[in-house]
């Protein structure tokens, strides 16, 4: 089923301002307790246009293209849910695929558009060991910024994965909010990993403002003083 069919399924214009109202509340999210929700009926827009090509008959390469391309013109958190779905069907071309866009994505100067992409495969046992290895990779460029917006979403990742990471990072000290921000997530998410010792130590490395947001709670978190 051609990306335009599904479109035409779901009406030009109601899809158009599900796009709208994508871009208009992407930046931030995951980030805020502000309630974020579309006008209307549009938040159902993307559910409907996955469900749409899970029914019909087209391969894994085309629904993972269909699947891209609905993230890049409707960037929200509903938009990936059925590329995770199908991320065990997917072949090694598949894989690479997926990682290579969810970095260029994750590398992007626009907070809209990389700000959604946060859950779901970090939180699945089953998937987060190659999500982290993808989505932190040094040896593709650009790679810092990519790194930062990792890191602030990295709570649920085992903790010895963020560990080894920050082991790389911490010498520089324009990363060190991102690793505070890191060691935050573990201590306060739903599904945060964490070893606090080791975390108050890495705590205890980093060069950062007195008043910075959340760090006294994190201190009291993890008995650091």
């Amino acid at each position: 089923m051609l990306f335009d069919e599904l479109v035409a399924r779901i009406g030009a214009e109601r899809y158009r301002a599900a796009c709208h109202a994508a871009w208009s509340t992407g930046a931030g999210t995951g980030r805020c307790s502000a309630v974020r929700s579309w006008p209307g009926d549009l938040q159902m827009v993307p559910h409907e246009f996955s469900d749409a090509w899970w029914h019909g008959d087209a391969s894994l390469a085309e629904r993972l293209e269909m699947g891209l391309r609905l993230y890049r013109e409707m960037p929200c958190y509903a938009s990936t849910i059925e590329l995770k779905s199908f991320y065990e069907q997917f072949g090694a071309d598949e894989r690479r695929a997926l990682w290579q866009a969810f970095r260029a994505v994750l590398d992007c100067d626009d907070d809209r558009l990389a700000d959604p992409l946060w859950v779901d495969f970090f939180e699945d046992r089953g998937t987060v060991e190659e999500a982290w290895r993808e989505t932190t990779r040094r040896d593709v460029d650009p790679w810092e910024r990519r790194l930062v917006r990792v890191l602030d979403v990295a709570g649920p990742v085992p903790w010895r994965l963020k560990e080894e990471l920050f082991a790389a990072l911490v010498r520089e000290p324009r990363f060190h909010h991102a690793i505070f921000r890191a060691i935050a997530g573990s201590a306060f998410d739903l599904y945060g990993d964490l070893d606090p010792p080791a975390a108050a130590r890495w705590l205890g490395r980093l060069d950062l403002p007195p008043q910075t947001p959340d760090l006294a709670a994190l201190r009291v978190r993890l008995g650091a003083g």
